[in-house]
């Protein structure tokens, strides 16, 4: 028997390491496969139970940081809210005053500021969801 074939079981298996050096091994020998037809040892993972830790575990992901994703909510919205905000007045001072050297220079803060201050807010809001996706991925 080859190594791909064993490994077909050992992939299935709830004894199953994996060593960086020698790949996926055997958790009672620390060694990799060295049975010829089938394993004396083998114990088949059971799927629905991985499925469901794994739903649990996503679900579990869901539940962390409450507070983090509030604020990640919150932040969004705020750089909505500042983009339409300054949106708003763009559209109020090319309405209400003469296009003169003034109401341009007014227009472009008005621009700059809004999409400066939405581009913070949005990028605190992925900060925090990258932080959360780190600590996720990094727990296992």
């Amino acid at each position: 028997m080859n190594r791909s074939h064993q490994l077909k079981y050992c992939k299935r298996c709830q004894n199953k390491l994996f060593d960086p050096n020698q790949g996926i091994i055997c958790a009672l020998t620390n060694k990799p496969a060295e049975f010829k037809n089938t394993c004396p040892d083998f114990l088949e993972a059971n799927e629905s139970l991985g499925s469901n830790t794994s739903n649990s575990s996503s679900d579990m992901n869901q539940n962390r940081y409450p507070a983090l994703k509030s604020l990640c909510s919150i932040f969004n919205v705020f750089g909505w809210i500042v983009l339409l905000v300054a949106i708003g007045m763009v559209l109020f001072t090319v309405f209400t005053e003469r296009m003169d050297i003034p109401a341009i220079l007014l227009l472009v803060v008005y621009m700059m500021s809004g999409l400066f201050i939405a581009m913070i807010t949005f990028a605190i809001s992925e900060v925090i969801k990258l932080l959360v996706d780190i600590e996720s991925n990094t727990r296992g």
